[in-house]
């Protein structure tokens, strides 16, 4: 079944309706006070309250039943019969007419409020029209022309000075768009920038470690690992917080190991909190369900960061408890990282939750950190439908904690879950892979996995060369890249989709391999025709199962 997508300010539009749903008995209401019943009953007003009411009703069923049809024309129907009814309303009020002047404005206004100036405009020209019908049906607007001339005046004067506003503001919103693109292309290219060589520093660290025996090299290699994963760390706060800032952060929820991503986030540091003197402790209670629904990753991301400044700030021999609990009354899981190191003060505890901030300025240069953390994760459990809280006494502890509602997965996931595996070793991989990347030292290290993986490889300097070669030669596979020479990775990606359909050719499998990590740069890779994608620097393990993926032997 297809989703119904909904048009621009459809929900404004709704709003509006109900409005005259609940509009019409008011009017009719204010009329039986002011006049008598009988003469009510027989005014042409009442006449055209109904013609109101029964074409507002059929214009609310339309919109409901075709909210992608006429959508302009239902905009300036409803202006016609709103300027229409409080027009032949006040015509026969006489001097009571004035308690309905303001109704023009609002309509005038309200339009251009909610669907811009050019509504505003059509308002104020068919409110125009229906004040000269009022003034040429009313005998008080008719005799006092000076009253007539008065309002005339500023129904104009308010509407034009109003017109003037909303397009201030209007320009003011373009503005606002555009800078936020300007930073998101920035962000993007920055991200490329330093994600590119990164990948090429960690992925050679990780190889020379690995045939590494001198125990003095083997440290120096662990110093500049860290380094990079730390540098690493900040740009994707970064990348976060930008998200964040513009609305994008999003979840994605799937089925998962309750325990894993605490479990995994205490083995992380455990290592480092042993190395400065710290008992770190993991408290996991057993009648916690085996498996929930939710963003592993986004809580990993949470716990990693409550747990590194929980390590951050807590002298040797201190001790940082994470504790995960269950109410099962509530269905709600409880999780908590407590320390006992310097504290929090009552006025930073106010604060601590906002982008950049820190105990005092003296904390980064002691600590190091961006501020960003508990910003991110604070956003983070607040998507969750959660609040992230603090408790704190300066020189005691501190204990950062949340709750989440939990989610059971179904019993058809349940049960897949917990199928046995058919084989529990992966197969060899076969294949021939074009690897197209302009940056020669990720060239390399690329080459040096596919040949541990026992693949066949050919090298792509740029699209223009991938295009070519896919041309005359065949590949089992593409590893894109997206920021090239000449011809980047989507403009190449689609003339080979293109290709493919002129020669009827099967499609090959193609895969981003781009440091511009944001969702949104992902997603356009897939538009223009690439089936997956890995960030930069490329995990080594999502890089070879991305590869088993499309190239497991039969």
């Amino acid at each position: 079944m297809n989703e119904v997508t909904f048009p621009q300010n459809y929900n404004e539009e709704v709003k509006q309706s109900y409005s005259r749903l609940i509009f019409v008995p008011i009017i009719l209401s204010v009329m039986f006070y002011l006049e008598s019943y009988k003469t009510i009953l027989q005014s042409l007003v009442f006449q055209a309250i109904v013609i109101y009411a029964v074409l507002s009703l059929a214009i609310f069923f339309f919109l409901k039943l075709r909210p992608n049809d006429l959508i302009i024309f239902r905009k300036l129907s409803f202006i016609v019969l709103d300027v229409g009814i409080i027009s032949i309303t006040m015509a026969v009020l006489n001097e009571n007419a004035y308690l309905f002047l303001f109704l023009y404005l609002w309509i005038i206004m309200g339009y251009g409020i909610r669907f811009g100036l050019r509504y505003l405009d059509f308002s104020l020209l068919v409110s125009l029209i229906g004040f000269g019908y009022l003034v040429t049906n009313n005998t008080f607007f008719t005799e006092h022309w000076q009253v007539s001339s008065g309002a005339l005046n500023i129904i104009i004067i308010l509407s034009l000075f109003f017109r003037i506003l909303i397009k201030r503001l209007e320009y003011k919103n373009e503005l606002i768009i555009k800078t936020a693109d300007a930073k998101g292309k920035f962000l993007a290219n920055m991200s490329h920038e330093i994600r590119t060589p990164l990948n090429a520093i960690l992925g050679f660290i990780k190889i020379l470690n690995e045939s590494e025996k001198d125990t003095k090299r083997l440290e120096y290699f662990s110093i500049i690992k860290e380094s990079g994963e730390s540098l690493l760390s900040i740009i994707n706060d970064i990348l976060d917080f930008s998200k964040i800032d513009s609305h994008k952060l999003s979840l994605e929820e799937r089925v998962f190991e309750t325990k894993k991503p605490f479990e995994a986030s205490y083995l992380l540091f455990k290592e480092a909190a042993d190395k400065k003197g710290i008992s770190l402790k993991f408290e996991y209670k057993s009648e916690i369900p085996q498996y929930m629904v939710s963003d592993e990753t986004r809580l990993k991301q949470v716990v990693i960061n409550l747990l590194s400044n929980a390590i951050k700030f807590t002298s040797k021999n201190g001790v940082i408890i994470l504790s995960v609990s269950y109410k099962k009354h509530e269905d709600t899981l409880c999780i908590s990282v407590k320390d006992n190191g310097i504290g929090i003060s009552k006025v930073v505890q106010e604060s601590i939750f906002n982008a950049f901030e820190q105990a005092d300025t003296s904390t980064t240069r002691k600590f190091g950190g961006t501020g960003l953390g508990l910003s991110i994760s604070s956003a983070i459990i607040s998507l969750m439908g959660s609040k992230l809280e603090v408790k704190s006494v300066v020189g005691s502890y501190t204990k950062f904690f949340f709750e989440l509602s939990f989610e059971y997965p179904s019993k058809e996931v349940l049960c897949e879950l917990q199928m046995p595996l058919e084989t529990s070793s992966v197969e060899q991989m076969q294949g021939k892979v074009l690897v197209v990347e302009d940056n020669q030292f990720n060239q390399k290290l690329m080459c040096i996995h596919l040949e541990e993986y026992g693949l066949e490889y050919e090298i792509a300097n740029n699209g223009a060369e991938a295009v070519e070669m896919f041309k005359t030669f065949t590949y089992d596979i593409i590893l894109m890249d997206e920021n090239m020479p000449i011809m980047n990775g989507k403009v190449a990606t689609k003339i080979i989709r293109e290709y493919e359909r002129e020669k009827s050719l099967k499609a090959t499998p193609i895969v981003a391999q781009s440091a511009n990590a944001l969702n949104e740069d992902i997603l356009s890779f897939l538009d223009a025709g690439m089936d997956d994608a890995i960030a930069k620097p490329i995990d080594e393990e999502v890089l070879y199962m991305t590869l088993y993926k499309y190239l497991q032997k039969d």
